[in-house]
């Protein structure tokens, strides 16, 4: 699979995609609702970034900032937001 490769619809009226712009969107565990260490998936997330998504730009939503510490990566932008009374971050991060 590749980042880069992916297109939600052959049809043009729902194809997302920007030109010269590709974006990685994910919710990976953060420690709320599951009991299981929440490491391994931070890490296997910066392993995939690091590997696959090269020169694209990556949105990560997180209510842990120790977790996101694991990416090893220099946010560029971080948006908080409060869900279900929980304050989270959607932090944005270009994957070089």
């Amino acid at each position: 699979f590749n980042c880069g490769d992916w297109n939600r619809s052959n049809d043009p009226n729902l194809n997302h995609l920007v030109p010269g712009r590709t974006m990685i969107v994910t919710n990976p565990p953060w420690g709320l609702r599951l009991d299981e260490d929440c490491t391994e998936s931070w890490e296997s997330l910066k392993a995939f970034l690091n590997r696959e998504c090269g020169g694209m730009e990556a949105w990560v939503l997180s209510g842990n900032a120790d977790l996101t510490r694991v990416l090893r990566m220099k946010k560029s932008r971080s948006v908080p937001l409060v869900t279900a009374e929980e304050r989270l971050r959607w932090l944005q991060y270009h994957v070089f």
